[in-house]
């Protein structure tokens, strides 16, 4: 499923009065091209990639404090 898609099915499932989220993330091989903090971590900079991960958590912030407005508690496993 390609970016567009999953975030369009994403955001009708969230909006669709869920209970919870929970969310299994495993497997994954992640390219996520044009994210600048992505694109430092590959390029190794961890550093730089850290930092820039750092300035968007406010807009991580907000998705969660979005979620806890709706009522919808969040779980998120990720398996390495």
């Amino acid at each position: 499923m390609d970016r567009p898609t999953y975030h369009a099915d994403f955001g009708r499932i969230y909006n669709s009065g869920i209970d919870f989220l929970n969310k299994l993330e495993r497997g994954q091989h992640f390219k996520e091209r044009g994210f600048a903090s992505w694109e430092a971590f590959v390029a190794g900079d961890w550093t730089r990639a850290l930092s820039l991960a750092q300035e968007r958590r406010d807009d991580y912030a907000q998705e969660l404090q979005k979620a806890a407005q709706l009522g919808i508690p969040h779980r998120r496993l990720r398996v390495v």
